[in-house]
């Protein structure tokens, strides 16, 4: 890849714009061969071990621009059209056991700089993955190339993760490749973006990754660490927090096992104070989870975080505990109560007497 200048791939365009003279597509498809030509070495499918971004980070900035200042030239339609043509060349050289790097690093520079294209076509893109099934280094090597646009936006990670790689995730073969390609979109997401996906979109793929499979238990486990991880850029990238915060409020039944459910809670009071409306609407009808919420927030409390001061100096985290010491005032003068509700009024107590002393310790002026 590093012997490939500039110019090289500009002679090239110039040849083929002279033999198919306004032919985008024609030139399109010239170009991904001559750099299958250039790149005539064997790799695994998934490039293992190497950088999300390779190959195309192995090639020059100069390179890297004229290709994409090409493609930018052809227009979206064609681009569109082209990608999914070029998975299915992809396909068919390596059914005839030919290389395809060069296939891969211009799909790959699509995806980077058009993230959207993989999820338009993916009516297309689940009729070819389910063509080759079955020869996984095929299969993988298509969901290694539709899985690039995700590294740049988070949303088309998830659309395409959801829509293209979850249906492969209980076959052995790929279970590994698919887990740890969330991982990767995590890791890859700026602290700053923005899941553009409203909240039914949202929670089912959470709860996609939330629920049982018949796979390796750390497999299984990492499903779950990114349920957090992306609940959490979630909320983070949310305007209103009110209706994540019941939702996930509702699904509160135990505290080692809802702990991404109790964090997102935590992480909604912290960032939304609508949240509060919606607890105080839902506060008697669910004690139990309003008590391990209250734990929560006690042993957030422990670590005395930049969030946890933001809270506790909260006007209106301090004008709820005076409200749910009201509520349990009112439920404590009912014939049958909940069982739930003496330990809830202790950590309430509690938590007022805690949260004057740590406000006073926050405004305590420094000399």
């Amino acid at each position: 890849m590093r012997n490939i200048e500039a110019n090289d791939f500009a002679t090239k365009l110039e040849q083929l714009k002279i033999v198919y003279p306004g032919s985008e597509l024609l030139w399109l498809k010239g170009v991904a061969s001559f750099f299958n030509e250039k790149l005539p070495f064997d790799c695994d499918p998934i490039f293992s071990g190497k950088s999300i971004y390779y190959p195309s980070n192995l090639a020059s900035t100069a390179l890297n621009n004229a290709i994409v200042d090409f493609l930018e030239s052809v227009g979206e339609e064609n681009l569109s059209y082209f990608y999914h043509t070029l998975l299915i060349n992809m396909t068919m050289d390596l059914s005839k056991n030919m290389p395809i790097v060069g296939y891969k690093f211009i799909l790959q520079l699509i995806s980077q700089h058009w993230p959207h294209v993989a999820s338009n076509n993916m009516a297309k893109i689940a009729l070819l993955r389910n063509s080759y099934q079955n020869r996984s280094n095929i299969c993988l090597s298509i969901l290694w190339a539709i899985g690039q646009g995700g590294y740049k936006e988070i949303t088309e990670g998830i659309k395409v993760w959801q829509n293209l790689m979850l249906p492969n995730l209980e076959l052995k073969s790929y279970t590994k490749f698919v887990a740890e390609y969330l991982e990767k979109v995590l890791s890859a997401a700026k602290e700053d973006c923005t899941i553009t996906l409203n909240q039914n979109e949202f929670f089912s793929f959470y709860n996609a990754l939330k629920t049982h499979y018949p796979i390796p238990k750390e497999t299984q486990e990492t499903l779950g660490k990114c349920a957090h991880g992306f609940l959490i850029k979630y909320i983070l990238s949310s305007s209103k927090h009110s209706n994540i915060f019941v939702t996930l409020f509702r699904n509160i039944d135990d505290f080692k096992r809802s702990r991404s459910e109790l964090e997102g809670c935590f992480c909604c009071l912290v960032h939304g104070e609508d949240s509060f409306k919606v607890w105080k609407m839902n506060y008697k009808k669910q004690l139990m989870s309003s008590l391990l919420l209250f734990k929560e927030i006690e042993k957030q409390l422990d670590k005395a975080d930049i969030d946890m001061l933001k809270l506790a100096c909260s006007n209106t985290f301090q004008a709820f505990l005076d409200e749910a010491q009201r509520l349990n005032e009112e439920l404590s003068l009912a014939k049958r109560k909940d069982p739930n509700l003496e330990d809830l009024i202790a950590i309430v107590e509690t938590k007022i007497h805690l949260l004057h002393r740590f406000t006073d310790l926050a405004t305590m002026p420094t000399y």
